[in-house]
């Protein structure tokens, strides 16, 4: 349960409203070069000021242009930077995954989950292309003379390719299903999802009010809970444990490790700490494994002497 920041923005912009208006005015009065001068005139002059003016008048000045108007042109402004600014999140962590499927990149070489898994299935793909590809040859060949004569050549055309030929071929076709498996998916999970209409700055203002009673209402509950000293619901365990590891972690672990997360409590800071180490620890390879231990053993000893 988050607090949406439209409510900070309404309150903002209502009491700064009348600044929002003099910011206008100063504005007019700055690009016009008639009153930019009078405005240049009697700031160097306040006695002439004084004496056009006297001192018993107190000027209000409205701006020519409609406040409100300004204010539309700000929230559709907001509204396409906060869609802009969730299309590039998704469109950079795309790119990432598409570099590290085409390069093969493991989890140490700074590869993910998604990217294995994608290159994985672009594999799968390909290798069901080349087979299609292939039993079609054969389909040709078998026709008759001609035609066989024709798969001959062929089998021997490609066996005269260039096998580095070949394999950047065969890489950018596999690159090709790779960016189109990507593509497909909206949503990675993380906040890295493809923009809607619902990511709207301007629609988040509406929901704003409904998002708030929401998330007072859900902390109050939670707070009667710890008070009657019950157990933790299984939404409760979810959200910390979520705002613990993050968005990006959660939702990429399956659920299996999302159930183990929940239960060791990982919002309390040295569960925390016991389980990145182990995190750290699974993504070693067996001889880094083996010299941590060692280190650990070093370690423990020393401090029992």
């Amino acid at each position: 349960m988050r607090l949406s920041s439209g409510f900070c923005v309404v309150y903002f912009i209502k009491s700064h409203f009348i600044y929002i208006q003099k910011i206008v005015r100063a504005y007019e009065v700055l690009t016009n070069k008639e009153t930019r001068d009078q405005y240049d005139y009697f700031r160097s002059r306040p006695e002439a000021y004084l004496e056009k003016y006297g001192t018993s008048v107190i000027w209000k000045y409205a701006p020519k242009s409609d406040t409100a108007l300004v204010i539309i042109a700000l929230l559709a402004l907001l509204s396409w930077l906060s869609i802009w600014i969730k299309k590039t999140r998704w469109r950079n962590l795309a790119d990432r995954i598409i570099k590290a499927s085409v390069d093969g990149l493991s989890l140490k070489e700074g590869g993910s989950n998604e990217s294995i898994e994608f290159r994985r299935l672009a594999l799968e793909k390909l290798a069901e292309r080349q087979a299609e590809r292939e039993k079609l040859e054969k389909d040709e060949s078998g026709g008759g003379g001609a035609t066989a004569s024709n798969g001959k050549d062929k089998k021997k055309k490609t066996r005269g390719l260039d096998k580095k030929e070949l394999k950047m071929k065969e890489q950018e076709e596999l690159k090709a299903i790779i960016v189109e498996l990507v593509e497909a998916v909206h949503d990675f999970g993380g906040g890295f999802a493809k923009p809607t209409w619902r990511d709207m700055f301007i629609v988040k203002l509406i929901k704003a009010p409904y998002s708030i009673i929401t998330a007072c209402a859900w902390w109050i509950q939670y707070l009667i809970r710890r008070t009657k000293g019950l157990e933790y619901t299984d939404e409760e365990l979810e959200f910390f444990t979520r705002r613990a590891v993050g968005d990006v972690i959660w939702d990429t672990v399956t659920e299996e490790e999302k159930a183990d997360m929940k239960t060791r409590r990982l919002w309390i800071f040295e569960n925390l700490q016991q389980w990145k180490e182990e995190e750290e620890f699974r993504l070693l390879s067996p001889g880094e494994k083996k010299q941590y231990n060692r280190l650990k053993r070093k370690t423990s000893s020393a401090k029992i002497d």
